[in-house]
Formats: structure tokens, sequence, C-alpha cells
């Protein structure tokens, strides 16, 4: 699965033309959460969903503090 989540990740990155790093990013995490679900990795999906939301919305909220 490393080997995957890795050559997928890549091809995202390196392939795709996204002008922010940060919708690269979710790119990436939503491949990760697609592959888990589709090996039924219900707890390795809901997981990182929830790191990803977690994150997102503390990095977003910091921005917005930083703004005012």
């Amino acid at each position: 699965m490393a080997f995957v989540i890795f050559g997928i990740g890549s091809l995202v990155r390196f392939r795709t033309v996204l002008d922010n790093p940060k919708l690269t990013g979710k790119a990436i995490m939503v491949i990760v959460i697609g592959l888990a679900c589709g090996m039924n990795q219900w707890a390795m999906a809901a997981f990182v969903t929830a790191v990803t939301w977690v994150l997102t919305g503390r990095l977003r909220s910091e921005r917005i503090e930083e703004g005012k």
C-alpha cells in the first residue's frame, strides 16, 4: 500500500497542474481516503478523514487569526 500511495502522490504532485500547494495536498488526501475505502479499510479511512478535517480546520483558523 505504501508504494501505491507514493506512486499516486508523486503523479498528482508532479504531473498535475495545480497552482496552489494546499490544493495538491487535499488531492493527495482524497486519493488516500479513496484507496482506503476501496480496500475496505474503513477504520483507516475514518481516521485519515478525521485527521484531515482537524488539520485543515486548525490551519484555516490560524490563517484567519493572522489576517485580523
